[in-house]
This record gives structure tokens, sequence and C-alpha cells, in this order.
């Protein structure tokens, strides 16, 4: 699996760069293989449209994601679908309930949910939380923002297989 990944774009007319964007794919979250991923960027500063250059150049990265994420299926940190929502400006959200089983505070969590349509990531949705002590649970909700709809993605039922958590523990 692979994370952080992204291009940035630049608009060129011979050698000068007229823009530059970033696409990030899959919203900093993993892309495991055979899965792909998609974003949309907008160059913000192009004068003249598309026919002003001649050239686009995408410089992509990412990073290697092995070992990254934790099971949260079972074990000491668990997460469950507590359902859809929508977020304050009507796009599509998702609420999770995190729980801590472990015997130590749990700190820097977050669980990427992928809003999917077959094996391409549309967009990712971010939950965080942090300082969950023992036996704690906490339900957090995140909004898809690059959606409109849950029609937009193969919404049901909730897969755990689309989520991607990481969390550590203080010491």
């Amino acid at each position: 699996m692979i994370y952080n990944s992204a291009c940035d774009i630049t608009a060129l007319s011979g050698n000068r760069v007229l823009d530059t964007t970033t696409a990030i794919f899959a919203s900093l979250d993993e892309i495991d293989p055979g899965e792909q991923a998609q974003d949309t960027a907008a160059f913000r500063d192009l004068e003249g449209g598309f026919e002003s250059l001649d050239k686009l150049r995408f410089t992509c990265d990412w990073l290697d994601g092995n070992d990254r994420r934790r099971d949260i299926s079972s074990g000491s940190v668990t997460v469950s679908s507590i359902g859809y929502t929508t977020s304050f400006s009507g796009i599509p959200a998702v609420t999770l309930l995190i729980t801590n089983n472990s015997s130590q505070t749990l700190s820097r969590g977050s669980c990427g949910i992928e809003a999917k349509r077959d094996d391409l990531i549309l967009d990712v949705a971010s939950v965080f939380y942090t300082d969950l002590r023992p036996g704690e649970a906490a339900e957090e909700t995140g909004t898809w923002f690059e959606l409109s709809s849950f029609d937009e993605f193969d919404s049901e039922p909730f897969d755990l297989a689309n989520l991607n958590c990481t969390y550590s523990f203080n010491r």
C-alpha cells in the first residue's frame, strides 16, 4: 500500500511557469494494491485559460504504507459505524464510534473512510480522535468534501475494509 500520494501539476508556456496546483489522492489516506484514487485540482491563477499554456508537468510522490494501518475490527481499539448523515452544509458525512479497550491512553488517532465506486476511491472522510483513556469511547463525524450526495458512491453496506485507522498509545 502507499499513502500521502500527491502530484504537483505545473502549467507552462515555454519555460515560464504560469500556475501550479496539487492533486492529493485519497486525502492522504492509504491506497491498497488494486485500488485507484482520483482527485480534482484547480488552477487559480491561469490567465487566458488552457490556450495560454503549451505543456503540463506532473511531479508525483508517495510514501510506502507498510505497517502504518492498525486492525480496528478487534483488539485494543475497535471502530464501528454509527451511520451516514449530512454535514451542516448538506454534504455526505459518516459517524464512527471509536472504543479504547486497552489499558493505555490512546493518542493521535485518525480514521480515513473511503467513499468508493467499485475499487476507485472518490474521496476520503477523515475522523480524528485523541486522549481516549482505557474504557472510553468517542463518537466522531467525518465529511466527504468532494462529493455532493450518497448516490455518487457505493454507500451500503458499511465496510470496515474501507477504513484506514492509525493511532498510538501514551507511554
